[in-house]
């Protein structure tokens, strides 16, 4: 990869803020001076004051949404305190952030507290809505502990570690010298915690190859957004980018299984031409390395989801069919050219549900819900206290989406569940 340079940061990060609190409304014209204040956080600080009145803004900062009101200030210029009232009813937590810093950068300050504990809360710092300062973030909500920050440098640019009950999750990311410029490396590891380790620590084996696929592709993509980042802050050319590297690894793939078909016709007749005698020239192939795309496929039909399994799955898949000599070059192009297809239509599928979910008429950074209960329930982390409070609440929120799943009432259905996804896998 390559690192950006600090305008093409800035850029990217005026568009990620301006999408998060509305529209245009990062830079708009000067601000003023102040500071967050006492009142931006702890407990019932930020008081019952008059609520200002400085126009609509959208987003997470609106003034005049049913739960957010600007107590103080002008809306996103320092000085600028607002506070979350939840619904009449609303007993789980209450939040208020303010605005501070320079005139030109304007920093944020969100605070989430337990109405029960004020000592478990959540604190989000962002140091720079102009400008890509920093962003940092603690929690020390009962179930959830967590320590996150992010610093637009080489060295120090992710680092995220989460703390539940019965597991711990770090994830680092740094950017370092390679053979050729530069490279993305990040790490990820979980753990079982306490109690749970004995338990925990089996299921995630055979987790560890979707995971490290799932943690590869997410590296590859972050690495192109930075490289590119300069030209394109937002992302808009990403897929493109993506689509022709896996085209680039179709292509590659194609190449050497001719050669295999190639290798195998010029052979004897005595010496066999057979499924065997392909599977030979395969085996001889060089081994798929350092100079294939470095990218994923979209959607992976091998073990791991490399290109030399996909390589594999597109070969078996040829050797399956038991074609005759003489159309062997031609099934290679179909199986590749399906292959493909494949890919592309996924990343065209992705991407216009992507669109979609954009262009919907969905207020971005919405906080607002409908009842107390709906706000107790969002705010309600019990279900974070065990992998299998956790693995019911998943499958009852997706079953809102797949009707199919199970019900799972107790503890026993967890398991029996995971079990039976586990050995899917």
């Amino acid at each position: 990869m390559t690192w950006p340079s600090d305008e093409g940061f800035h850029a990217w990060w005026r568009a990620a803020t301006a999408d998060a609190v509305g529209g245009g409304a990062i830079g708009d014209g000067p601000v003023g001076d102040g500071t967050i204040g006492d009142r931006a956080v702890g407990g019932g600080a930020v008081g019952d004051g008059p609520i200002g009145d400085g126009g609509d803004v959208a987003g997470v900062f609106e003034v005049d949404g049913e739960h957010v009101r600007l107590v103080s200030g002008e809306p996103l210029r320092p000085g600028a305190v607002y506070r979350w009232i939840p619904p009449e009813g609303g007993v789980v937590g209450s939040a208020a952030w303010g605005i501070g810093g320079r005139p030109d950068r304007r920093d944020v300050y969100l605070e989430y507290q337990e109405s029960a504990n004020p000592r478990r809360r959540v604190v989000v710092r962002v140091d720079g809505l102009d400008a890509c300062g920093s962003a940092s973030a603690t929690s020390t909500l009962k179930h959830l502990g967590a320590e996150a920050s992010f610093v637009p440098e080489r060295d120090r640019l992710l680092d995220i570690e989460v703390t539940l009950d019965w597991l711990l999750v770090q994830v680092r990311a740094r950017v370092a010298p390679a053979e050729a410029g530069e490279q993305l490396r990040v790490t990820l590891r979980v753990v079982g915690r306490g109690l749970w380790k004995p338990i925990v620590a089996p299921l995630l084996v055979p987790l560890g190859i979707p995971l490290r696929h799932l943690l590869t592709s997410e590296t590859e993509e972050a690495a192109d957004r930075l490289t590119h980042l300069d030209e394109d802050p937002r992302g808009n050319g990403a897929p493109e980018r993506e689509l022709a590297r896996i085209r680039e690894g179709a292509e590659l793939i194609r190449s050497r299984l001719h050669e295999v078909v190639r290798t195998v016709d010029a052979r004897p007749f005595w010496r066999g031409r057979g499924q065997g005698a392909l599977q030979e020239a395969f085996a001889a192939l060089p081994a798929v390395g350092a100079g294939w795309p470095t990218v994923s496929p979209a959607i992976t039909f091998g073990a791991s989801g490399r290109w030399w399994d996909e390589e594999q799955w597109i070969f078996d898949a040829l050797i399956d069919r038991n074609p005759w000599r003489r159309k062997r070059h031609e099934l290679v192009d179909d199986q590749v050219d399906l292959w493909l297809s494949q890919q592309e239509l996924l990343i065209e599928h992705r991407e216009k549900a992507q669109a979609e979910h954009a262009a919907a008429d969905v207020a971005k950074g919405d906080l607002s819900v409908a009842t107390a209960a709906q706000f107790n329930e969002l705010m309600d982390l019990s279900w974070l206290a065990s992998p299998w409070s956790a693995i019911r609440h998943l499958v009852r929120k997706a079953r809102e989406e797949d009707e199919d799943l199970p019900q799972l009432d107790t503890d026993e259905d967890a398991r029996r569940f995971l079990a039976s996804m586990l050995e899917d896998l």
